[in-house]
């Protein structure tokens, strides 16, 4: 199955993620915020999940430095529903 790689701030989310991808037989790993995200060395993982709103360093921002590192997909998970922040986040 797939390696991943899923980022984000929320504790609840991250174990919901994990539980829920290890379930169908994936390799997870979590990471809490973009400094441990970047530790992983996002260039292994098949797949990168990735929450935009952030403290610190904002998924956007991270996409930008693990898109230098890799060209798996990267897909974000976010609150925000405006249609300026899918096309930036498309252009990322």
């Amino acid at each position: 199955m797939a390696r991943i790689l899923a980022v984000d701030d929320e504790p609840a989310i991250r174990s919901l993620l994990e539980r829920t991808l290890a379930k169908d037989g994936h390799d997870v790993r979590c990471a809490a915020c973009a400094e441990e995200a970047l530790a992983a060395r996002p260039e292994r993982y098949d797949l990168v999940l990735l929450d935009v709103m952030m403290p610190g360093m904002d998924g956007f921002e991270l996409c930008g430095r693990i898109r230098t590192l890799t060209d798996a997909p990267i897909v974000f998970l976010t609150a925000k529903a405006a249609e300026e922040d899918a096309v930036f986040g498309l252009g990322v």
